[in-house]
């Protein structure tokens, strides 16, 4: 990760995958910060995601949870590593 880490356990834009208005949909749901999202289950974030419809609906949560905690626990090497790997979301 670059020298300015992210800091902000708010921003879940950290997370590959989730955008801006990704991210308010999610905090429109009560996941507000890298902990609580990595606590949600992953059918729960799958159901947000459809009841928007396109494009929301075809985003993949299923790695979220995971990034979320690597992100909670400042873990940016491994984050970096797994995000590096994925290609918008997924594994």
């Amino acid at each position: 990760m670059p020298n300015n880490l992210p800091n902000d356990p708010r921003d879940l834009k950290v997370i590959e995958g989730i955008g801006p208005k990704t991210e308010e949909i999610l905090k429109e749901h009560g996941i507000s910060n890298w902990i609580e999202l990595s606590k949600t289950d992953v059918e729960h974030l799958r159901a947000i995601l459809r009841s928007k419809g396109a494009p929301f609906s075809i985003l993949d949560p299923t790695t979220w949870p995971e990034q979320a905690r690597l992100a909670a626990n400042a873990e940016w090497e491994r984050l970096k590593q797994y995000q590096d790997y994925l290609i918008g979301g997924r594994g």
